[in-house]
Parts: C-alpha cells; structure tokens; sequence
C-alpha cells in the first residue's frame, strides 16, 4: 500500500579499515631476515659440501683406477699374481684383482673390437668380464643388466670424463680408457673401466640436505616464538598507548560530556624510557588540555543556555504587554490607514518574537531533560498514550489549509491499520514535530511539490534482548533538495537553509533542533537524507505495547 520510494542508503556506519600490527610485522622481519641468511648460508654450505663429496668420489676413482693399471702391469710383467688370465677372443687378457680395491669397486675389460655400430644393437656384442668388489672383497660378476647400463654408458660417454651409471638402485661413478701397455696380456685395443660406488656418498648428500632444511624450520620456529616474545615485551607499553588512543577516539566528544582524564596513559609506560614513553607522556599532555577545553565548553555552552532561558523567560511579559497595547490601540484609537497598517506589522513582529521566546524555553526544558537523570514533569510534560496515525491526519490537514499550493499526501502502512500507531508522548510535543516538519517542507519547497507523510511500524535497537517495537515517521518530498553543505548541521539552533530549497517566508531557525530535541527525549531518534527530488525526514519513536 505504501507509494514511499524506497529510503536511500544514507547512513552508514564508517569502518576504519584495521592496520597490520607492528608486532607482526617486526616479527615477520625478523624471521623473513634470518630465513634468508640461513637458507643462503645452507645452500652456500650445501653446495661446498656436494663439491667436496664430488671430488672425494672423483679422487677415490682416480685411485683406483690406478690401482687397477698397476695390478694389470704387476701382472703382465710375472711379478705379483693378482688375477687370473681370461679368455676372450681366443686370447688371454689378464682382469685386474678385487684385492685392495673397497667394496662396490667395479672392475673390468672391454676388448674394442667388440664394439657394435648397429643402431639398435648391444654397445658390445662380445662376452666382456667384468666384476663388482662385495662388501667380503670377493668378486661378483655383473649380471645383464649391469653390462648392459655398463655397455650403454660408455658407449655415449666421454673417457674424458667420469660417467654416473644407475642400475638396481645403485649409483656408480665410472672411468674407462686405453692402457698404456703392449704385452701378451694387456693389448692397447682394450678398454680399462673402473667405477667406484657413489651411492653411499650421494646418501650423504641427501641426508645433510635434509638436515638443512630441517635446521632451517627448527631455527624458523624458534626464531618465531623468540623474536614474539622480544617484540611483545618491548612493545608492551606502546600496545597500551594504542588503546587508550582507540579508546579516546571512540569518544563523542562532540557532545562535550566526556571525561578524558580516566583514558590517561599510566604512568608507568608514561615515565619509561624510550620513543614509547615520550609518546605516552606527550599523549597525556594532549589529553589533559583536550579534557580542559571541553570541561570550558561545556561550563561556557551552560551558561549561555542559561542566559538564553532566563533571557527568554524575561521577555514573556514585556512581549505579552507590548501584544496588549497593541490590540488595546486597535480597539479604543482611531487610527489612518498607514497607521492601521504599522500596527498590524508591530503585532506580527511580537508575536514572531513571542513565538521565538516560546521555542527558546522549550529547548531550554528540553535541555534539561538530556542533562538530567531523573527530569521532572514540569520539564517533559505530561505523558499519554498517543495515536500518531491520528495526529498525522490532523497535521497534514492543517498544513493543507496553510499551504494549497502544494499536494499533500498521506500513507498508513497496513501493520498500522490493523493495530494502530500509539507511542507515549507529550501530545501537545508532537503535534509541535509534525507542524515543523510540514511546515519546513511547505516554506522551502516551490509550489506545486508533493509532500507525502508515511507512518508504518519499525524496530529501535534491541532492549532486554530482543527489538523494542517502534512507530516510524516518513516526511517525504520531491523538491529541490537540501544543500549538502548545509546537512551536517541541519539540526544545529538558528541554522537556515539557503537558495537550494525556496523560502516564502523568515524562519527562526529553531524548528528542525526543536523536532531533533522532542524525538531524543521521547527516546527516538531522527535522520534526515536528501538528493535533488527525494529528500525525507525520518523519525522512529517506541511505540506502545
């Protein structure tokens, strides 16, 4: 039923977007620093040690394959028997012996006139003897597979240099070339190889990468709970200082009635030594004459609420007598025209001024019912239950009267048909809301604008665990709008709107604070949006259960 468009999203609530916290982030360095000194410290370590094992390994073959040469010619010449002759070829070629060799030396000949270039074939096609020094110091001949892995290595090999061979989950590092020698045993178209076992070295290598990375984690987790510790203790005092900042940030200190001098840093962190200390001490200083200046606001804004009431209050009667001569020479003198008319203009005067009076004393009382704990009926007036679907009906029909130029419009939402509208009030209060209301939308609006007033059920926030039922009051109108200079003190006393909404006629500037003052203390509360062609007043009072 409601022909209200929807309300503008307006209000919302500011979030300050949450700063990453300087522990986190002088740990996070800390850790991030020693993460790469150490991991470039490991790999520098890492890659020294792989060379040292390389050439250990590189070193240990070189000895052996010597050995093997020197076995070879030892034999060949008859004086040491360390082998027994082999037949290849139809010819004896001498093996070198397993002893003095350690264990997972591979040994071995290779005749080259055996060698294929058939794509496809066997690297060498006839039997080759070779064999591999066990952990007794026995000889263990190579199964296929190992003379194949042997054949196929060397025959894409440099015998320049050291070839890695793989097989059966072993790893060797292999060596072959021609030998030196002419004799009946040892023919120069032969091929050397020796290997020696790199598995165990390749194990070390892995094991101490291992270790490195483990001693990089273990560092990193204790480095991190040290370094949190540190931090946390060091900046124990600044996260002190951080929430009373917070704290006093949050304040409304706008309303002038707070106390900063309990959000004091304590002097404990105040008086230490250090850029911690200096801040809390210069942040107390701050706080000091900051509780100073409102303490001399808010004595300076009593007093001058004071002089306005008592100013107020004085003026009635001086008002009331000027008002009674007036009417009192428009009765009993006679008077020409012009002087008819120059007392009509000093009885509207006074009863403009009368009706500032009037406005100014009831601010001043309902000041002193946002002041006080326990107000007085004299101050809030007497309290009844009130239908505002009813005063709605009779204010826009007053404002009808007042103002036909314009079109008035009123909407009750269906919750309100059926159950009514009715909130403890002040009836003569409200009545005053709902005339300013209307009566701002009539004087600063041109001609011809439509003004339309909703009232429906709404929520305040939550009371006693659950939602306080509410009545809500929509002043709509599609005029020119407010100036947005002019909304953050919309509500302020003797504050006037300027071109960008028509005035008719003078205002006071006193009626939107006297309807902010009537809603608070009533316990709701009011807000106010507004774009060119949609601007709305919107009050939510609790409503009766």
């Amino acid at each position: 039923m409601s022909s209200v468009p929807p309300e503008p999203t307006a209000w919302r609530t500011r979030r300050r977007r949450q700063p990453h916290s300087l522990e986190k982030k002088l740990v996070g360095g800390l850790i991030m620093i020693t993460l790469v000194v150490v991991a470039a410290h490991g790999l520098l370590s890492q890659h020294l040690m792989s060379t040292s094992i390389t050439l250990r390994t590189e070193q240990t073959l070189n000895d052996a394959w010597q050995r093997a040469q020197w076995q070879i010619s030892a034999q060949a010449g008859g004086s040491v028997s360390m082998g027994a002759p082999l037949t290849a070829r139809g010819a004896d070629l001498l093996l070198p012996s397993s002893k003095g060799h350690d264990a997972g030396t591979l040994v071995g000949l290779l005749p080259l006139e055996g060698k294929s270039s058939s794509p496809g074939a066997d690297a060498w096609q006839l039997p080759v003897e070779a064999f591999i020094v066990d952990e007794h110091g026995d000889q263990r001949d190579l199964d296929d597979d190992e003379r194949h892995a042997l054949y196929s290595a060397i025959a894409g090999g440099d015998p320049e240099t050291p070839t890695r061979l793989e097989v059966h989950d072993e790893s060797y590092l292999v060596r072959w070339g021609g030998l030196d020698l002419d004799t009946r045993y040892a023919a120069p178209d032969a091929l050397l190889v020796v290997g020696v076992s790199a598995g165990r070295d390749a194990a070390i290598e892995e094991l101490s990468r291992q270790w490195l990375i483990g001693m990089v984690i273990a560092m990193v987790l204790v480095l991190a709970g040290g370094a949190r510790w540190w931090v946390r203790r060091s900046l124990r005092g600044l996260a002190t200082v951080t929430q009373q900042a917070e704290a006093v940030a949050r304040l409304p200190m706008a309303r002038g009635t707070v106390d900063l001098r309990e959000h004091r840093i304590p002097e404990g962190v105040a008086t230490g030594s250090g850029e911690i200390g200096v801040m809390g001490e210069a942040l107390n200083t701050m706080i000091d004459s900051v509780d100073d200046a409102l303490v001399e606001r808010e004595e300076t804004d009593r007093r001058l609420r004071r002089f306005v009431a008592d100013a107020s209050h004085e003026l009635r009667t001086p008002l009331a007598s000027m008002r009674g001569y007036a009417d009192m020479l428009a009765l009993t003198e006679p008077l020409t025209p012009k002087g008819q008319e120059s007392l009509a203009r000093v009885r509207a005067q006074t009863d403009r001024m009368s009706a500032l009076v009037e406005d100014m004393l009831l601010l001043a009382r309902l000041d002193r019912i946002a002041m006080s704990d326990s107000p007085t009926t004299a101050d809030t007036g007497e309290r009844v239950r009130v239908d505002v679907g009813e005063l709605v009906l009779e204010a826009v029909q007053d404002a009808r009267a007042a103002s036909p130029e314009h079109r008035w419009k009123v909407d009750v939402g269906d919750e309100v048909l059926e159950t009514g509208a009715e909130v403890l009030a002040d009836r003569s209060q409200l009545e005053r809301v709902l005339a300013n209301l209307l009566s701002n939308a009539a004087k600063h609006t041109p001609a011809g604008t439509n003004v339309t007033v909703h009232v429906d059920r709404d929520a305040l926030e939550p009371c006693e665990d659950r939602e306080c039922p509410a009545v809500r009051i929509v002043v709509h109108d599609d005029g020119h709008g407010i100036p947005e200079e002019v909304m953050p003190r919309l509500f302020d006393r003797f504050v006037r709107g300027s071109a960008g909404r028509t005035s008719t006629e003078g205002s006071t500037g006193l009626g939107l604070s006297i309807v902010k003052a009537v809603i608070q203390a009533h316990g709701g509360r009011i807000q106010v949006s507004s774009v060119p062609g949609d601007t709305r007043f919107v009050a939510v009072l609790p409503a009766c259960e």
